[in-house]
């Protein structure tokens, strides 16, 4: 197994070489999207960044499941 430094180090190169991906669709990209999206929308809400922020690192990933969730049932018709 490789040592841990040197796997954060190719992990690296290989960001600065690949870059973002150039795809509208890409996967990465949708994500950015939709947190830049829920970014905006909580900005408005009276509270605290904190709580800002913690009400976005829970409603995406939480959202996100849910979503898959019923995709998978959806898919397999349970």
């Amino acid at each position: 197994m490789k040592e841990p430094i040197s796997v954060l180090a190719l992990a690296i190169l290989l960001d600065l070489g690949l870059g973002d991906p150039e795809l509208r669709f890409h996967p990465v990209r949708l994500m950015g999207d939709l947190i830049k999206g829920a970014e905006r929308s909580l900005r408005m809400l009276p509270v605290s960044s904190f709580i800002q922020g913690l009400i976005l690192a829970c409603s995406i990933p939480l959202g996100l499941m849910a979503m898959t969730h019923l995709l998978l049932k959806a898919a397999w018709g349970v």
